[in-house]
């Protein structure tokens, strides 16, 4: 239904920088990363600060599989994304390139900035599970649901880390 608003708002005024980054987080929202890609280009070219669409876009990037540009452009600074999300997102990034020990340090260093960071908690706790440590990324994946239960990414990762492990009644709960 957002989505449908927000068309028919650029439909009327395709210059609302606002609302191309609405329809920008919309898009990633629903998967769309392509789409999403765009709203953040027409939203750049209709005035909105970089820096207000620079998150988006990184998750974007990460989501069209442009990890190795998206490494280029925050460690050249390119793309403004501000601490932590800065971290967390190059630790996305390392993590689909495969370079775990760089990306755990990544959100460890996020979580010491925003202890309850929720992309980061789940990423350690996926490299953490990735490392064979399954027993502590569940423990950490437990605590922060307890804090945010309705955090539905973080369930998915419990339930894909109990999957690994081959619990599967477990996985199913979760």
């Amino acid at each position: 239904a957002a989505s449908i608003e927000l068309k028919h708002v650029l439909d009327s005024a395709p210059g609302n920088a606002e609302a191309r980054l609405a329809m920008a987080e919309t898009s990633l929202a629903l998967g769309d990363a392509a789409t999403a890609e765009k709203e953040v280009r027409r939203a750049l070219a209709a005035g909105i600060p970089p820096q207000r669409v620079a998150l988006v876009q990184g998750r974007a990037m990460l989501a069209l599989g442009e990890s190795a540009d998206l490494l280029r452009q925050l460690n050249d600074r390119a793309l403004p994304v501000p601490e932590p999300e800065w971290s967390v997102l190059k630790a996305d990034a390392l993590v689909t390139l495969g370079a775990l020990p760089a990306a755990e340090a990544l959100y460890k260093s996020a979580l010491k900035l925003s202890p309850a960071h929720g992309r980061a908690t789940i990423g350690l706790a996926l490299v953490s599970a990735a490392h064979g440590r399954e027993s502590e990324a569940l423990a950490s994946l437990a605590g922060f649901l307890h804090a945010h239960p309705d955090s539905a990414d973080a369930w998915l990762a419990s339930g894909e880390i109990y999957a690994r492990a081959s619990r599967y009644s477990e996985a199913r709960a979760a």
